[in-house]
C-alpha cells in the first residue's frame, strides 16, 4: 500500500486527510512517444527527398553561353 494525504482550506478551516492507494502511479510518458515519432517521419522525409527523389532531366536544364 502506498499512503499519502491530502490538505485542504475551506472558509479559513483547514482539513488534512491520509489517502490510501492500491499500487504506484507513474508519471507519463506520452511526450516522449510522440517526440519518438516526430523523428521518425522527420527521418523518413528525408530520406525521400535524398535518395528516392527523383533527378531532373538534364535535357531541360539552361547550359550558359
Amino acid at each position: 500500500m502506498f499512503c499519502g494525504y491530502a490538505s485542504y482550506t475551506i472558509d479559513g478551516i483547514q482539513y488534512k486527510v491520509d489517502l490510501v492507494a492500491s499500487h504506484a502511479v507513474e508519471q507519463s510518458k506520452l511526450f516522449f512517444y510522440l517526440l519518438d515519432i516526430g523523428f521518425a517521419v522527420l527521418l523518413l522525409i528525408l530520406i525521400y527527398f535524398v535518395f528516392l527523389r527523383k533527378k531532373k532531366c538534364k535535357f531541360y536544364e539552361f547550359k550558359g553561353l
